[in-house]
């Protein structure tokens, strides 16, 4: 009597279907041993047969199941892909290595390793390990399947990373020089009709003076649009000296007053409205200045 032929063994199923069988148990029976009748119906199956069997089979070979005695419960391996999220790489490197448990898919990826061959390979490989011809292409989808799903997960955690976003240097502040063409710009309004030439600028560069100001601008707020000449930069860096009171020109929407004492003339200009947290600001700036003239005072 002819012995029949039988294929090696292998998982028929691949694993992310194997999977979806150990989520269905772990939902059922959490993490308590059973018997493989229990495990049959609780992954679906009406029983034990052939059809259920195979699959409890598959399970075993990828590691997620673990056989105690005659009972079964979820293995570890299977509860980290259970229970971590799908970005875990925990999660990912349990799949990729379950996907080597079987023997005969460790020895393919050994012997094709970083791809899977074409069908006509594969099944050239698995007669040569003494498949049957008839049932030679489950394994094949099988091996495939499987292959996808772990180089899907290795790029879950090979990937390169971004890289940070540049980090944006901002650019130091460089204080006009003597004539150069400026513009002023304040709270986002233009404050010149026209960009005026630099006529001086004060000694620690915070502030200049134009032509046809004597108002200190803060340099910040100053944009240069033309640079000055060889010639035109060489005017001292001094404030302005003002001949008198009257040749002060006040700027559109600024409040100018003078004040004269015996040292000379005493000039205050700011906008002629300004909102309640400005004028605190402002406040706070003229308490500040009045303690820099005490205490330059002679005594």
């Amino acid at each position: 009597m002819a012995t029949k032929s039988r294929s090696p063994n292998y998982p028929a199923i691949d694993l992310n279907r194997a999977i979806d069988f150990a989520r269905k148990l772990y939902a059922a029976n959490h993490l308590h041993k059973a018997s493989a009748e229990v495990v049959a119906k609780a992954i679906g199956y009406t029983g034990l047969n052939g059809s259920s069997l195979t699959a409890i089979a598959a399970l075993k070979k990828y590691g997620l199941l673990e056989e105690e005695g005659k009972e079964f419960r979820i293995s570890k391996d299977a509860l980290t892909i259970l229970v971590e999220p799908a970005s875990s790489e925990e999660r990912a490197r349990t799949i990729v290595k379950l996907a080597s448990k079987p023997d005969l898919f460790a020895e393919l990826q050994s012997n094709y390793p970083g791809s899977v061959p074409s069908d006509e390979i594969l099944r050239a490989w698995f007669l040569r390990k003494g498949f049957v011809q008839s049932t030679v292409d489950t394994p094949i989808r099988a091996y495939r399947e499987t292959m996808e799903l772990s180089y899907a997960q290795q790029a879950l955690y090979n990937a390169v990373p971004p890289a940070p976003p540049a980090v944006q240097t901002p650019k130091p502040v460089v204080a006009p020089k003597v004539g150069d063409l400026v513009q002023w710009e304040s709270a986002g309004t233009l404050m010149f009709e026209q960009p005026r030439r630099v006529v001086s600028v004060t000694p620690d560069e915070q502030f200049l003076f134009v032509e046809g100001s004597a108002t200190g601008i803060p340099t910040k707020e100053i944009t240069a649009t033309q640079a000055a000449t060889a010639t035109q930069a060489l005017a001292p860096v001094l404030p302005p000296i003002l001949s008198s009171p009257n040749s002060l020109i006040a700027l559109s929407g600024m409040r100018q007053d003078t004040f004269t004492i015996d040292e000379g003339t005493v000039l205050l200009q700011c906008p002629a409205v300004m909102s309640a947290a400005s004028y605190e600001d402002f406040n706070d700036w003229i308490e500040l200045q009045l303690r820099k003239i005490k205490r330059s005072i002679s005594q």
